[in-house]
């Protein structure tokens, strides 16, 4: 393998900062832990995907304190180990998002995502997900096999730096997306002047739902920032000075997946639609979808509540097409 510019003692290129890598392995696996009890709780499986992330976020934070203590080819199985397991981990919350963003779209106004359809475009993004996975994965075997063939190395890290492009150009368009239902959203609750049916109703779920509307807008932005980097670092090489420094890989990288974990399970999805399906039925005791709902024993897995004030037998009139929170149809959306 060559290592030019790496000192003789590490593939890494400095002395991985164990106490560091120790709190923050501890940070992802009391995160996975309490992922796993909400995916448990929630039973929906999109949910899984915190998990899944979270265990390759300890395989990789683990690796790297575990690098000091072993000979140098272990070390390189460490380094590589490390680096897989943090490159294809934000991936699953990729798609994680684009799924939370389905949920959140139908929720408050399937008409303001882009071809009003955001069960099928989030669908087509995390298939995008998928392919870019394949890539990460396919160029991190064939780096580990750079152990012994060291002209495998550069290959694999093509191969992941094509895997990483292919899922940022997605990314971007998702961020498109969600930008886009923001904007049409945002509008929509500050024109306190329209006062239809159809506008009311928008305004009050997004009103509603507006911290978590901002919450997934704080994970998907980090995430990207973190995508950026990673395209970065591996468009230079492993062995260029950008990679011979922890830093940008501890703020870029760790750090924001992490951010991104924490807010996932204390804001959690679920937990959150649950409050705002409770408090609405709070201010709507007539409502006769809410009463309904209230009296089915299967309300906490997926109540369709009237989110309108107009016409109460007729929620989906042509006046009012969409007033109703999806969360039966969004159980089954992703």
């Amino acid at each position: 393998m060559p290592t030019s510019n790496r000192p003789p003692w590490t593939y890494f290129g400095y002395i991985p900062n164990r106490p560091l890598w120790a709190v923050a392995c501890a940070i992802f696996t009391l995160s996975t832990v309490a992922h796993t009890w909400q995916a448990i709780k929630s039973r929906r499986w999109i949910f899984s995907l915190w998990v899944i992330c979270g265990i390759l976020e300890i395989a990789g934070t683990g690796a790297r304190v575990a690098a000091q203590s072993y000979p140098k080819v272990q070390t390189f199985t460490l380094f590589i180990t490390q680096e897989v397991a943090m490159i294809i981990a934000p991936t699953f919350l990729n798609a994680l998002l684009n799924g939370l963003f389905a949920m959140l779209a139908r929720s408050i106004s399937p008409e303001l995502a882009l071809f009003g359809r955001p069960k099928l475009l989030a669908g087509f993004l995390m298939v995008a997900d998928v392919g870019g996975l394949f890539l990460q994965g396919a160029g991190g075997g064939i780096s580990g096999s750079a152990v012994s063939n060291y002209s495998n190395l550069k290959t694999g890290q093509d191969v992941t730096l094509a895997g990483i492009i292919f899922q940022l150009i997605f990314l971007t368009a998702f961020c498109a997306v969600h930008a886009h239902f923001l904007y049409l959203a945002i509008t929509i609750t500050k024109n306190k002047a329209d006062t239809s049916p159809r506008a009311c109703g928008i305004r009050e779920r997004t009103l509603a739902l507006k911290e978590t509307l901002w919450v997934i807008t704080t994970m998907i932005v980090l995430l990207y920032i973190r995508q950026i980097y990673r395209v970065i670092q591996l468009s230079n090489g492993w062995e260029s000075k950008f990679a011979l420094v922890e830093w940008p890989l501890v703020v870029f990288d760790t750090l924001f997946v992490a951010v991104v974990m924490v807010m996932g399970s204390i804001w959690h999805y679920d937990r959150i639609f649950l409050q705002v399906v409770k408090a609405w039925r709070t201010t709507h005791p007539t409502d006769g979808a809410a009463s309904s709902a209230s009296e089915s024993p299967s309300v906490p897995k997926g109540p369709e509540l009237n989110a309108g004030t107009a016409d109460a037998k007729s929620p989906r009139s042509p006046d009012n097409p969409e007033m109703s929170y999806h969360t039966a149809a969004t159980k089954s959306a992703v």
